[in-house]
């Protein structure tokens, strides 16, 4: 029996999954007589996988609002980044047409510039 998995496989999506409890709990609930000759508490069983299943659904939501707001996020950083970018080009070049394209000002601009563009070396601290 080498190569068999320990525990059973879980299907394959979260729909899937949601949908397996709900037919158990449906299972169980229709078949609370027999159960309980069985032994089993059914009314337990159901209240527990329930309040799980509520829990999941719940923290799905929750996870793909984030996911979302994470997207939106993302983009208004991005925007943001650039714009900063740009502002900081365009400053660099005005400045430096006011002080001359030579002058002392203006090389300490332009090596602002190129550090924007090269990653600074990382101390070795």
């Amino acid at each position: 029996m080498k190569g068999l998995p320990l525990r059973p496989l879980m299907p394959q999506s979260l729909k899937q999954r949601i949908a397996s409890a709900e037919e158990l709990l449906s299972w169980v609930k229709h078949h609370k007589a027999e159960v309980r000759a069985q032994g089993g508490n059914p009314d337990v069983f159901v209240a527990g996988l329930q309040n799980l299943l509520d829990s999941l659904v719940q923290a799905n939501t929750v996870q793909e609002n984030w996911k979302v707001q994470l997207k939106n996020q993302t983009r208004t950083f991005t925007q943001l980044e650039r714009q900063v970018f740009e502002a900081t080009t365009s400053g660099i070049d005005a400045f430096s047409g006011m002080f001359g394209k030579f002058s002392n000002e203006a090389v300490q601009l332009r090596r602002i510039r190129t550090r924007m563009h090269k990653p600074r070396p990382a101390s070795t601290a």
